[in-house]
Order: structure tokens, then sequence, then C-alpha cells
């Protein structure tokens, strides 16, 4: 190898170890604080008997049931809870020989770790390196990063997501929609994935081209046909179950979350006398002010998945919607982009999420319900 290339390859591997060292980093180190914060917290309060109570509780215990027996509890209120992050749990389970709700803490955590370089490259390729730093460390200390480490679905969630916008980018079509597939057997919001890809696709003129498409323009269409594949196979895996073909919106239903006017649900709960309602109202409406700003910088394929998955929760209630809002993986680009158009330090910036992300872990440990 001549000297030119030698530098070059030393180059790329300096700037492949740059690209995966921050943000790994950042994510463990964030997720150590979260767990340092909580086993405080729960010595304090009091509240669980052992750590692993005081992190994994509420739908951790439910998807549990569903690694170690499957799907078919008499009341069927199972099948609301889609199937992804169960299997990979109890695969990793199976291959540690540790319990269900440490492999489901592992999987939560080792999936958060994984998305984190794909997160810095997103945000580097999008805007530049100063972005995906920022982007990184919003989402790292989110006000309910909580959720990416408590045995819940939404740490694999993300990494779905942030790997089928990463791909679309790159014009990676048919990976980007396997992992959208991924992400719509993750969690019902993961069929906006869907609409938000076609989104990306009218953007780049696709329907001028429909006449007569190209290559490049059906391996698009396939990965936008592919994206729902995930939620469609396991509706049918319920039918062949129950012989409900809803029988997933029906288990929704089952849960109190009956569909309606998103709008008429959060102006409801913000009317609530009980201040926790809200809330839950004014994070929703946060969400939605954020996936507007998207709209407003362009991004549109970004913003119709965050108004999508916000839309398509506050429909049922408002109950839960911090972690539907803060489950979106655009909701940490659009804030990213926020600070640094409105110019506030980024240190700031940080320093008040993670403030609020230790009082939500806390109140996490403290098995506040509005939480679950």
């Amino acid at each position: 190898m001549s000297q030119p290339e030698l530098s070059a390859a030393r180059a790329g591997s300096h700037t492949l170890a740059s690209e995966l060292f921050f943000p790994v980093l950042v994510a463990i180190g964030s997720r150590i604080a979260v767990y340092a914060v909580g086993y405080i917290g729960n010595r304090w309060l009091g509240r669980y008997d052992t750590a692993l109570q005081a992190f994994c509780h509420f739908d951790c215990i439910l998807y549990g049931r569903i690694a170690d027996g499957g799907y078919g509890t008499p009341d069927g209120l199972d099948w609301a809870f889609f199937p992804l992050f169960p299997l990979v749990a109890r695969g990793i389970a199976t291959l540690t020989q540790v319990g269900t709700p440490i492999a489901m803490l592992i999987t939560g955590n080792l999936a958060f770790v994984l998305a984190a370089p794909a997160i810095y490259r997103y945000g580097r390729e999008q805007v530049d390196t100063s972005f995906a730093r920022a982007l990184i460390l919003v989402t790292c200390f989110s006000p309910y990063s909580i959720y990416f480490s408590n045995g819940y679905s939404e740490s694999l969630f993300l990494l779905a997501t942030v790997l089928a916008f990463l791909n679309w980018s790159r014009e990676r079509f048919w990976r980007a929609g396997l992992a959208a597939a991924a992400a719509s057997a993750t969690r019902l919001a993961g069929t906006f994935l869907a609409p938000a890809l076609a989104v990306a696709a009218l953007s780049d003129g696709i329907l001028s081209r429909l006449a007569r498409p190209g290559a490049r323009d059906r391996r698009a269409i396939g990965a936008i046909l592919l994206a729902p594949a995930g939620v469609l196979l396991y509706m049918s895996y319920v039918y062949w179950r129950t012989g409900d073909p809803l029988g997933v919106f029906h288990a929704y239903a089952s849960w109190g979350r009956v569909p309606g006017n998103p709008l008429v649900s959060l102006w409801n709960a913000f009317r609530s006398p009980h201040l926790v309602w809200s809330y839950l109202a004014m994070v929703g409406v946060g969400g939605l002010c954020l996936g507007a700003y998207l709209g407003w910088k362009r991004r549109w394929a970004e913003s119709t998945f965050l108004l999508g998955g916000i839309l398509a929760a506050a429909s049922t209630m408002a109950w839960g919607m911090p972690r539907y809002v803060f489950g979106l993986f655009p909701v940490y680009v659009a804030t990213a982009m926020l600070a640094r158009d409105i110019k506030v330090p980024l240190w700031l910036a940080v320093g008040a999420l993670a403030l609020i992300d230790a009082a939500t872990t806390i109140g996490w440990v403290a098995g506040l319900p509005y939480l679950q």
C-alpha cells in the first residue's frame, strides 16, 4: 500500500472510530446516570424491594409474560403488545441464561447503544458534525430517556426507526424498508413510516417518473410497500389465533383506548381538573408543535412520522403521552434543530433536559402511574 493510500486508510479508520466512540460513550454514560439516579431514588423512597423491580414494572411485566409464555391470556389484553421486542428479549434470555426481566433490560439498553451511532451518523449526514453531537446528547438525556432502559419496546423501536431514515437518506431502500417493517412489528406507530417514506419519495419527484419508473424508483416503491409488513404479519397471526381480523385494535379498546378525534381528546385532557391530565395534554401539544416545526423546516418525512404517531396515540386518550411522544425519533431531530435555531447553548439545553430526566426517573421508581 502506498503512503497516500495508507494515510487515507488511517484517516478513514480514525473517522469511523470517532463516529462510534462519542455516541456510544454518551449512550452508555447516560444509561449509567439513569440507573444511578433510579437506584438512589428507590433506596430513598423504598417503593420497590429490589432495583430490578424498580426498573421493570408496568408494561415491562406484561412484556415479560409474553416473552415467557407467548400470547393468549383469557382477557386478550396481551394482543395490544407487538411481538418483536418480547421475541428479541426471549432470545437474549435463552442465550445468556438470565431471567426474563433482566433480559428485557439488556435488550432495551443494547438496542439504545446500537442506535446511538446511527443517530449520530444521521445528524452528521443531514446537517453537520456539530448538529450530530447535539442530536445524540438531546436523545440520550431527553426528559423521558427512562423508557430506553426500563424493559419497554421504545429503544428497539428507536433503533429500527433511525435505521429506516438513515438507509432511506443513503438510498439503500430495501434496508430502509426492512428497518421500517421491524419498527411496525415493534409498535403500531411504526406503520407511519410507510407514509413518511412515501412523502420522502414524493419530495424527490417520484410522481413525475411513475409512468416509466427506473430501478431506483422501483426499489423506493418496494421499500414503502414493505414498511407495514411487520404489523400486517402480526395482525395475520392474531387473526389465525383468535379468528378476529381486528383483534389488535380490539385489544387496544379493551385497555380503554377507543379511537376518536385526537384534538378533542387533547383538549378534554387539558381542561381536566386533574393537573396530571393537563400536563399530559401539554406534552402531546408540544410534540405536535415540534412536528409542525419540522414541516416548516421542510423536513417532510420526519414531520409526517412525528405528527402521525402523536395524533394516532392522542386519538384514544392522552394517558401515556410522554412515552408516545418521546419514543419517536423525529422529536429529537426537532429539539436539536430548534435549540440550534434559537441559539440556546448546548450545555444549557442538555443540562435542563437532564434535570427533567432525573426527575422523571425518580418518578418512575416511585411508581407514578401516568408514566406507564
